[in-house]
C-alpha cells in the first residue's frame, strides 16, 4: 500500500494484518520471512493535506482512491452485501446513501484498482479479503471521521430511541454475547442532514462532551439484503471495533473476522 500520508490508527491496522505500506512522510512497514524488517513510525509530512482529501486515510483524494468518505459508503454496502455489485447503479446508490454519479465513480475506481471484474454481462467483487482490510484501515481517518455527528456523555446501558427515530447500534454493544459490561456506545442515527439528533440527547439526558463514551454518527445505508434490524452492517461493526484501539474490542474484531459468516466468506 502506497500513499502520501497514512493515519497512525490505519498503520496499526495494516501492521496487525501483516500488510506492507509506505507513505510520503517516510513511514513504512515491510516484513520478509528471510529476516528483513522495516518499521518506521511517527514521521509527519512537511505538506499538509488539502481540505476535502483523505489526507489522514490511505491515499490522497484521487480517482484511484476507493476510500474517500462517500466512496467508502459504497464499499461498505458492497462488503456487507456482495451481490449488490451486480445490481443497477441506482440500486447501489440508494443502498449506500449516495448519488448515482458517486456510485458509478466508486465502481469505476474499484474496477481500476482491481477489486471487481466483469464476467460477460455480470460483475463480481474480487480480492474481497484485501478490500475489507484496506477499507477498515482507512475508516478512522475517512468515513469514520466525516460521518461523526457528535460525542456525548450519559447512561450507556439503559438508553432508548425516541419514537420515529431510526437508530442502529455498532461497536461493542452490537456484540453483547462477546463483550460483557461495555464501556462505550456507538450509534448510527437517521437525522435530516445536517441536523443533530437533539431529540435523542434530550430523551436520554445525554450531554455533549468531546471526551464522552457515546459516539453518534450519521446513518447512511438503506434496505440492505438480510439487514439485521437495529444493528449496523457487519463490516461497519468490525471497522468500529478496530478503530476503538481498545484491546478488548480489537480482540473481538479479530475473532469476528474469523467466525462471522458475512466476513469469513469475503
Amino acid at each position: 500500500m502506497v500513499g502520501p500520508r497514512l493515519h497512525p490508527s490505519s498503520a496499526e491496522t495494516l501492521r496487525a494484518r501483516g500488510l506492507w505500506y509506505i507513505d510520503g512522510a517516510g513511514n513504512a512497514y515491510l516484513r520478509h520471512q528471510g529476516g528483513l524488517l522495516i518499521d518506521v513510525r511517527g514521521r509527519r509530512s512537511a505538506v499538509s493535506a488539502q481540505p476535502g482529501t483523505l489526507g489522514d486515510g490511505l491515499h490522497s483524494d484521487g480517482p484511484r482512491n476507493p476510500f474517500t468518505p462517500k466512496r467508502a459508503q459504497v464499499v461498505c454496502v458492497l462488503l456487507d452485501a456482495p451481490q449488490l455489485v451486480d445490481a443497477p447503479l441506482r440500486a447501489i446508490a440508494a443502498s449506500a446513501g449516495v448519488s448515482v454519479g458517486m456510485a458509478k465513480e466508486t465502481m469505476d475506481t474499484l474496477r481500476t484498482t482491481g477489486f471487481f471484474e466483469h464476467l460477460g454481462s455480470r460483475r463480481r467483487l474480487v480480492r474481497t479479503d484485501e478490500l475489507l482490510d484496506l477499507w477498515a484501515a482507512a475508516y478512522p481517518g475517512g468515513l469514520g471521521r466525516a460521518n461523526k455527528l457528535l460525542v456525548a456523555s450519559g447512561d450507556i446501558h439503559t438508553w432508548s430511541a425516541p419514537d420515529g427515530l431510526a437508530v442502529a447500534v455498532s461497536g461493542e454493544q452490537a456484540l453483547p454475547d462477546e463483550i460483557r459490561n461495555p464501556e462505550s456506545l456507538m450509534l448510527y442515527v437517521d437525522t435530516p442532514a445536517p441536523g443533530l439528533p437533539a431529540d435523542l440527547l434530550i430523551h436520554n439526558r445525554w450531554h455533549r462532551d468531546p471526551h464522552g463514551s457515546i459516539v453518534i454518527r450519521k446513518l447512511f445505508w438503506r434496505n440492505l439484503p438480510d439487514e439485521q434490524p437495529g444493528l449496523a452492517p457487519t463490516a461497519l461493526i468490525y471497522a468500529d471495533l478496530l478503530a476503538s484501539r481498545e484491546p478488548r474490542q480489537v480482540e473481538v474484531a479479530h475473532l469476528m473476522r474469523r467466525q462471522d459468516e458475512r466476513l469469513a466468506r469475503l
